[in-house]
């Protein structure tokens, strides 16, 4: 990335994380950095994705601040959250006192983390855990895989929190590269909640 690419994208960047909600998944910022700069490269968008998480990892001691909203749709702070706590032993009952959770689920993960008293870490996206969301993609591929000769065969390697991580079995130019990411996101555009984003991993490179 050169210096003056860096210099825009990193503006762009501490923009957005300075007016964003700081419980907010990564993969949104990575999805609006995508659309805004859709000459970025594979690499630029890694780098960015990068400095979002490490970002993102320091907003976790919002868990320290009672009035912090932690429920977007139902305007549920997390002080409310915590006095339910005791006797809202699982997901299902914590969500039936506070109604957290049951907009649109992005704050799931972060109530399961309250449940059991540890640092946030996402294990859902939209509602469902990333090994579901993982096999969808995955049926996916494998169509394109019957359908499509003109790329190396591709399998799922990682799914996190709509980021997808793609082995190909093979070696690509760095142009067939940028064709294959281009043309999956547009193939994985339909039958998921958000656009994906798309990494690809070669096994043999």
């Amino acid at each position: 990335m050169d210096d003056l690419k860096q210099a825009t994208y990193q503006r762009w960047l501490e923009g957005q994380l300075a007016t964003r909600d700081l419980a907010m998944e990564r993969s949104e910022i990575v999805s609006q950095f995508v659309s805004t700069f859709p000459e970025a490269s594979l690499p630029d968008i890694k780098v960015i994705d990068d400095e979002i998480r490490s970002a993102l990892y320091k907003t976790h001691k919002r868990f320290e601040i009672d009035d912090f909203i932690l429920c977007k749709c139902k305007k549920v702070t997390q002080n409310t959250i915590k006095k339910n706590l005791e006797r809202a032993k699982t997901l299902d009952e914590l969500k039936l006192c506070t109604t957290a959770g049951t907009g649109c689920g992005k704050c799931i993960p972060d109530l399961e983390s309250l449940l059991a008293g540890i640092k946030p870490k996402a294990l859902r996206w939209h509602g469902e855990a990333h090994s579901v969301w993982g096999e969808r993609v995955q049926a996916s591929l494998d169509l394109w895989n019957k359908r499509i000769s003109k790329y190396p065969p591709l399998k799922v390697k990682r799914f996190d929190q709509g980021q997808v991580v793609m082995q190909v079995e093979g070696s690509l130019t760095s142009d067939q590269e940028w064709d294959l990411s281009m043309e999956l996101s547009d193939y994985l555009a339909e039958g998921f909640p958000e656009p994906l984003v798309v990494f690809l991993d070669f096994a043999h490179s």
